[in-house]
């Protein structure tokens, strides 16, 4: 069986196979039947190691996404922008912009891109494509650009500001996410989902012109909801009938545990090493295996 669709763990903050490094951040390695791309790069130290033992040559890779610009997606670009740096990235314009994380006491945490990749990229503005609306880069193959944020109770904000004095509240615009049109539905990626999960996947559902939606892989940035919210992004998620659902990073093991309780028959592992193979079976595509954590 040909495998068409093959996505791989390649950072995440939870162990998987033996010799992966977790760490707080996500990646993953895409491989689609019209080329691949890297969706993120975690904080950047285990991306190299990851990658070179899960037999993913870093060398090679020539299209990077990024979800959004916090130093656990796009710090990872630090080990792509040698002599040979991808020849497309593509980012929504806030993805370069300074942003913080609020403490109890100053001085608050940079939770940026970091400032070594931001002057890298500025001697390299022409492999940069801004996202500023859904952009397809593949065959069958889009990125969202900008989500809208139509459900009040998706908490969108956080304690997350543009200045240092955290007093500028960070709307986190950058936020965006990919899908991937297959004959047996959409595919989605998603990094942290600041936008909201449900309106990512209300977003998507629309862009895609009423395609079913048929696995969801990523963070959803559920860590710190409350039991309202958390009850309200179940009915959501069940009203898409989503087939597979792979939640990880800033999800939340408390969350995810909430979504395995109330979809267990939809509900897969998904940590470092975790890899999805979507085959091509006659005119469907069908999950063909799940490597789960060891």
């Amino acid at each position: 069986m040909t495998t068409a669709i093959k996505i791989t763990v390649v950072v995440d903050d939870v162990p998987g196979r033996p010799g992966l490094h977790p760490e707080h951040g996500l990646s993953l390695w895409v491989e689609t039947p019209a080329g691949a791309f890297l969706f993120d790069t975690g904080q950047g130290a285990a991306l190299r190691e990851n990658a070179d033992a899960l037999g993913i040559r870093l060398a090679d890779v020539d299209t990077v996404v990024l979800s959004h610009g916090h130093y656990d997606h796009s710090g990872g670009l630090v080990h792509l922008l040698g002599n040979k740096p991808p020849g497309r990235i593509y980012a929504h314009p806030a993805a370069f912009a300074p942003r913080y994380r609020k403490r109890e006491e100053p001085p608050h945490k940079a939770i940026g891109m970091p400032e070594e990749i931001r002057r890298r990229l500025q001697e390299k503005p022409d492999i940069i494509t801004y996202t500023l609306a859904p952009q397809q880069i593949l065959e069958n193959v889009w990125i969202t650009g900008p989500i809208p944020r139509n459900n009040e109770f998706e908490d969108t904000g956080g304690p997350f500001f543009t200045d240092p004095a955290c007093s500028v509240p960070d709307p986190i615009e950058d936020d965006q996410a990919v899908w991937i049109q297959s004959t047996k539905g959409v595919i989605v990626l998603l990094g942290c989902a600041h936008a909201g999960v449900i309106n990512t996947l209300d977003y998507i559902a629309r862009l895609a012109e009423g395609a079913p939606l048929y696995t969801v892989i990523g963070g959803m940035h559920l860590q710190n909801a409350n039991g309202e919210r958390l009850n309200k992004t179940l009915q959501g998620l069940k009203r898409h009938h989503i087939a597979v659902m792979a939640p990880c990073h800033c999800t939340g093991p408390d969350a995810i545990s909430v979504l395995r309780g109330q979809l267990p028959d939809v509900m897969v592992p998904c940590t470092c090493g975790s890899t999805f193979h979507l085959s091509n079976s006659g005119t469907d595509y069908e999950i063909e295996s799940i490597t789960p954590p060891i």
